[in-house]
């Protein structure tokens, strides 16, 4: 059986495993999908940065709201500044 912790939740609390069951649980994926477009997320930053708050805090606060690096979005942000 394989799946999200959700997906074996729900299959467990459809139908209880009998006996001895082994659990892994695998890293995160290393980028989560966003649910924004990434110019909406910087955007978002711009805006942060903008009403006082540093860079580096928009960038920590961004990241961890949409399960991204901070390298990652740091990089984008850049390179988006520059253009």
């Amino acid at each position: 059986m394989r799946g999200t912790v959700a997906e074996v939740k729900g299959l467990f609390l459809e139908k209880a495993p009998r006996g001895e069951i082994t659990l892994v649980v695998d890293a995160a994926p290393e980028e989560l999908a966003p649910a924004k477009d990434m110019d909406e997320i910087l955007e978002e930053i711009r805006v942060l940065i903008e009403s006082g708050v540093e860079k580096k805090e928009a960038l920590k606060m961004k990241a961890r709201e949409y399960g991204l690096k901070k390298s990652s979005l740091y990089r984008h942000f850049v390179s988006k500044e520059q253009e």
